[in-house]
């Protein structure tokens, strides 16, 4: 009798053991699962590829189906994703999952207001919990077996928290959503929305986020027309990005608008704008002021009699400009000097810098305008400065590259030479833009 009784302790600590062994290898495979799925849903902040993982993550670990549903504002259950076992049956589990009239569509909508439910349907176990992320309910999540394989109640718990992380996920998705949204909107309405038609004149620009997504960039451009019958291109870049810098722009923007619809002086216009951001105050994040540059090309109109000096020394006539001629006033605030690229493919560089916007007093600024004149096949080029600051690895775009860039441009239309520009520093950052990057241009046709 004690050796049977021995016997009996041995195989009992024996058993024991294994079976504890087994308990924990399960527990560890669970945590596993669970660190894995958590891991994959982190990483996306994309809502329908969001719930297209969390449909197939616990098929077949956990079940032999998986069907995701979402909370529409509406208040209805909308079926989002589902994942089967045997691909072969994915659709018509999507047909059955989505039947408004349906066994499961009852339990999943009786399951809002539930964490988890247990229930039966068809015969076969099937468990439904909500997807509850920030104290509201984003959508339920169902999960079904064959027939006789019922879930115990650790894998319950599983499943339970899989869908508590996959909801935070999905509502990290969906917000990160929004705020593209709203960025993209901020963006757009920086920019006008098509370019005016300008008799004599071929317009063309260009404009590529360094990063798309939630940064709404400083980069801005405009195009105002003149009491007198001329045009203004404007473009400017508003130190920083974000909220801040949208404010900034959109006061730039329409300050400039205002005062351009008003008078054609544009050192005046530079000075009033000048104020009227250095007033504003728009606090960056380390309490500095934000600063803008800007530059302003005035384009004439068309007959106007004006002796203008040209960048290479020469002037045109007192005499009418003849039609393929176009004097252009250029006014410049701390921003990239603009090109002139001539017929013939002479490029340079025209104006002087002059002095950032929003941060001088009256006394300490002075914006210089220089006026050229635009023949038959030649074009201005403005940009900002995320063309010239380009980086391949420690080595900048630079002027040269620019010079080089816009010669081959020659006989282009104003859009190819905008579009070229702009690839150019693309190309020679690897497709890796750390700035924003606008380019316009106005070219004669000729």
């Amino acid at each position: 009798d004690e050796r049977i009784a021995m016997v009996t302790r041995w195989m009992a600590l024996t058993l024991g053991g294994a079976n504890l062994r087994r308990a924990e290898e399960r527990r560890i495979g669970m945590l596993s699962f669970l660190a894995e799925a958590s891991d994959l849903l982190a990483g996306s902040l994309d809502t329908e590829r969001s719930l297209a993982l969390l449909a197939r993550l616990p098929v077949p670990r956990l079940a032999r189906w998986c069907a995701v549903y979402l909370l529409r504002e509406d208040g209805a259950v909308k079926l989002a994703a589902v994942g089967h076992v045997d691909e072969a049956e994915a659709a018509d589990l999507s047909d059955w999952a989505g039947d408004p009239v349906g066994p499961l569509a009852a339990q999943v909508r009786a399951t809002l207001g539930d964490t988890v439910r247990i229930a039966t349907i068809n015969g076969a176990p099937t468990v439904i919990t909500a997807m509850r992320a920030r104290r509201r309910v984003l959508g339920v999540v169902a999960l079904g077996r064959a027939m006789g394989n019922s879930f115990a109640a650790d894998e319950i718990e599983l499943f339970a928290d899989l869908a508590r992380r996959a909801a935070f996920a999905v509502d990290n998705a969906r917000l990160f959503r929004q705020q593209v949204e709203v960025a993209g909107a901020l963006q757009a309405g920086l920019l006008p929305p098509r370019l005016p038609s300008i008799d004599g004149i071929e317009l063309g620009s260009s404009y590529r986020a360094a990063r798309a997504g939630l940064e709404v960039g400083g980069d801005f451009f405009d195009l105002v027309p003149n009491p007198d019958g001329g045009w203004t291109i404007i473009i400017g870049d508003v130190c920083g990005k974000g909220a801040e810098a949208a404010n900034v722009t959109g006061v730039a923007r329409a300050v400039l608008r205002l005062l351009v619809g008003q008078r054609n002086n544009l050192p005046d216009i530079m000075m009033d704008l000048n104020r009227a951001l250095r007033d504003a105050g728009h606090p960056g994040p380390t309490g500095q002021g934000r600063f803008c540059t800007l530059a302003a090309a005035e384009l004439r109109p068309p007959g106007e009699l004006t002796a203008a000096c040209l960048e290479d020394g020469t002037a045109t006539s007192a005499a009418a400009p003849t039609v393929t001629e176009r004097v252009v006033s250029i006014c410049m605030a701390g921003h990239p000097l603009p090109v002139v690229v001539r017929a013939d493919g002479t490029a340079l560089f025209v104006a002087e810098p002059g002095t950032l916007l929003g941060v001088l007093d009256d006394d300490d600024v002075a914006f210089p305008q220089a006026r050229v004149a635009l023949t038959a096949g030649d074009a201005l080029v403005l940009y900002t400065d995320g063309v010239v600051e380009a980086r391949r690895g420690q080595e900048l775009f630079g002027d040269e590259r620019l010079l080089t860039a816009v010669r081959g441009c020659v006989g282009m239309s104003a859009q190819g030479i905008a579009d070229q520009v702009r690839a150019a520093a693309e190309r020679f950052a690897g497709g890796r833009l750390r700035d924003d990057v606008a380019v316009v241009v106005a070219r004669i046709p000729g």
